[in-house]
């Protein structure tokens, strides 16, 4: 109600929003019964919450979520060790159609918008300082997809349909609210966060928890000339990473230079430079082939002579028939 009313929004609206809120996630709350106290709650709160003047109230800011280090090694063994009956993939792929998913159906993009709305839920945890695993993603997904790394493209409604029949989401009535049921059904999130497993997420990598989550399992780096961050996912994770991207590689032979003037050792004119080449470049291309006949002249020449002293001494050693 706070974040609402600093975005400007009416009174009127706010409370009919934080209802129907209460009505979808709080247990036995009844809009007729309960529905006042909660207007006049909202009323002494509208009163007290300055958006303006002197000093103004401020919202409260997460700054980061910790979870255990068990956690992250679970999220990034599912493409793996997540394995599912053959009578279960041919119901999915029946009722997914055209979508067809394997004997390891968790896929890296799925994996990522499975580790976004966990974030998520830990961000509600923090601030409602409970917890609250219901998500009406009919609103956020233009934002899941943002945060959990995935192409404009992507159908995130049939792959959370594809979520919920892998056991790991549940959506409720009229499919709008998402349930996370990663807490109740796995005892990975059940390990407690000591001070040798903790991980912590924070600034703006709350916000890129997709990006976050492929950094974590890819080797990636940030080419030196032109900074994009580029993933290699042919090297493991932890070797040695490499300088530039592939175009940058391409142009500069795996180094920036500064361009000098190079000149021919022979004719003396000023050489274009070839960065795609590893040596250096001593002779023009005219040179280079007068060079090349003058060496084939060469070798030509010491064949002629080695055949003429070959002839000769065979001459010379052919035994004389005598005189009759």
């Amino acid at each position: 109600m706070k974040y609402w009313k600093s975005q400007g929004y009416a009174k009127k609206q706010v409370k009919e929003w934080c209802i129907d809120k209460c009505v979808k996630y709080v247990k036995n709350f009844n809009s007729i019964k309960d529905g006042p106290d909660l207007k006049k709650s909202i009323d002494k709160v509208w009163r007290d919450w300055k958006t303006k003047g002197d000093n103004p109230s401020k919202l409260r800011e997460i700054d980061y979520v910790e979870f255990p280090k068990e956690v992250l090694d679970w999220f990034l063994a599912l493409e793996n060790d997540f394995i599912i009956t053959d009578e279960e993939r041919s119901k999915i792929n029946e009722l997914r159609a055209p979508t067809k998913v394997k004997r390891t159906p968790m896929n890296f993009n799925r994996i990522k918008v499975l580790f976004t709305l966990y974030i998520w839920s830990l961000i509600q945890k923090e601030y409602m300082a409970g917890g609250w695993n219901y998500f009406n993603l009919d609103d956020w997904y233009p934002k899941l997809k943002k945060d959990s790394d995935l192409p404009t493209s992507y159908n995130i409604l049939n792959e959370r349909n594809i979520l919920e029949d892998l056991g790991f989401l549940k959506t409720t009535e009229k499919n709008v609210d998402v349930i996370l049921e990663l807490f109740d059904k796995f005892d990975v999130f059940n390990i407690e966060v000591t001070d040798k497993n903790r991980i912590r997420l924070e600034g703006e990598d709350l916000y890129n928890c997709g990006l976050w989550l492929k950094k974590q399992k890819y080797n990636w780096f940030i080419c030196e000339h032109c900074g994009k961050e580029i993933f290699d996912k042919n090297k493991p994770l932890g070797g040695r990473p490499r300088k530039y991207c592939k175009e940058c590689s391409k142009i500069y032979d795996h180094e920036i230079r500064e361009y000098t003037p190079v000149y021919c050792e022979i004719c003396g004119i000023e050489i274009e430079p070839k960065f795609t080449i590893k040596h250096r470049q001593c002779y023009c291309g005219k040179c280079k082939e007068d060079m090349k006949d003058i060496a084939r002249n060469k070798y030509r020449s010491k064949i002629k002579d080695s055949l003429k002293v070959d002839k000769v001494c065979r001459e010379t050693s052919i035994p004389q028939t005598p005189e009759p």
